[in-house]
């Protein structure tokens, strides 16, 4: 008799527990999305030594600029009717990271997409 008790006072504890009452995860938040009338340019910038650039600044000739993430990605927003969009990126821009020289490099974008990929390797060397 005494398990009978036990098992229903664990069925009325159960029934008084919901999944209302548990916080739930923090949804993430939705993406923008990009404003009419731009063309996306994604990619890399890398070393010539093949190793992403951390924090790397890629900027266009028309001025549109974005920094990249600590894997060398990058996502930058140009208008649609540029045509002859060259990238430009360098480094020396990672938190805490000393430099004795800063590297660039450039890349031409391609006209042909709406979303493009362009990665970039930085070539040139600038002592500091």
């Amino acid at each position: 008799m005494r398990r009978w008790g036990i098992a229903f006072l664990v069925l009325v504890l159960a029934a008084g527990c919901s999944t209302t009452d548990v916080p739930s995860k923090p949804k993430a938040p939705l993406p923008v999305p990009d404003p009419p009338n731009t063309r996306v340019i994604v990619g890399t910038v890398y070393y010539s030594s093949g190793h992403a650039v951390v924090v790397p600044k890629v900027e266009t000739l028309t001025g549109e600029s974005v920094f990249g993430d600590a894997r060398g990605n990058y996502r930058l927003l140009v208008p649609v009717g540029a045509s002859g969009v060259i990238v430009v990126a360098s480094d020396g821009y990672a938190p805490g990271a000393f430099y004795s020289e800063t590297h660039s490099g450039y890349a031409a974008v391609p006209d042909t997409a709406a979303q493009v990929r362009v990665d970039i390797i930085l070539t040139a060397s600038t002592p500091v």
